[in-house]
């Protein structure tokens, strides 16, 4: 046998080494992108089973437009959920809360887009699907002036707005809670002390967060203040040493209580 027959007879027993390419660059990028924003909406504004379904639907789609080999369809599936994974989890799909006013987009009923609408004279949000209006009521605040010794208590704020300065104890009322109880189990959580309303000194509106804060005096306390809850620290300031105070409501209230008590120890 010829020396040239016997080398073509050898390279035909070779197996194959040339690697064939599945998916393309392009092809995998066609498939991924879609997958990693579904899974980004996923965990942002979809929520996760609306963003599967989509998953599902796109990869049908393109299954029935391109009918793919086996394996090509194996790697696309893989791709896409390497794709929805990483959107999902992506450190930016955990979008950074709003600052400002709340504003509801989507009905909490039925989950349609809501619109605005003229209700008794106010443009509000309202679902077009069902009987839902967003009234967007001011929220109750409850908040306390405790008077220690020659000077009242404060708070050194734990969480934002205004993390670090220093408060009078307040916050957020619970479901169906009085503004009254609210100020006094803010003032336990807080600074850890009992105390007790001695009268309501004022309410207060805050249009741009759309807040009524509800301003109580309690009666004098004897007791140290101990940080608790979201506060930093618990003090004890002398009217004339006070700190920068977060807010101007508070430093008012404080201003006001303070020149009445001077007043009625003259």
């Amino acid at each position: 046998m010829p020396i040239s027959t016997l080398a073509h007879s050898y390279q035909s027993e070779l197996p194959m080494t040339n690697e064939v390419i599945v998916v393309t660059p392009l092809e995998i990028l066609v498939v991924a992108a879609p997958a990693i924003v579904l899974g980004y909406l996923g965990n942002s504004r979809l929520g996760i089973r609306r963003a599967i379904i989509g998953c599902i639907i796109f990869v049908c789609l393109w299954f029935l437009s391109l009918t793919p080999t086996l394996d090509k369809a194996v790697t696309v599936l893989l791709v896409v959920a390497l794709g929805f994974c990483s959107g999902l989890f992506f450190p930016l799909a955990k979008r950074k809360a709003p600052s400002g006013p709340i504003r509801f987009r989507y009905c909490p009923n039925c989950s349609s887009r809501l619109e605005s609408r003229q209700i008794d004279g106010n443009m509000l949000d309202a679902c077009p699907s069902c009987d839902f209006v967003h009234w967007n009521n001011p929220i109750t605040v409850g908040v306390i002036v405790i008077p220690s010794g020659d000077g009242i208590v404060l708070v050194k704020r734990g969480n934002p707005p205004k993390k670090g300065m220093w408060a009078l104890p307040g916050g957020f009322g619970n479901p169906n809670e009085c503004p009254h109880n609210t100020a006094v189990r803010e003032a336990l959580e807080e600074t850890s002390l009992v105390v007790e309303i001695d009268r309501l000194l004022t309410v207060m509106g805050t249009p741009d967060c759309n807040q009524t804060i509800v301003f109580y005096l309690a009666k004098p306390v004897n007791e140290s203040p101990v940080a608790d809850s979201d506060a930093l620290e618990a003090k004890v300031f002398p009217l004339d040493a006070l700190p920068e105070i977060a807010f101007e409501t508070h430093a008012q209230i404080i201003a006001e209580w303070a020149r009445s008590r001077s007043a009625k120890n003259s």
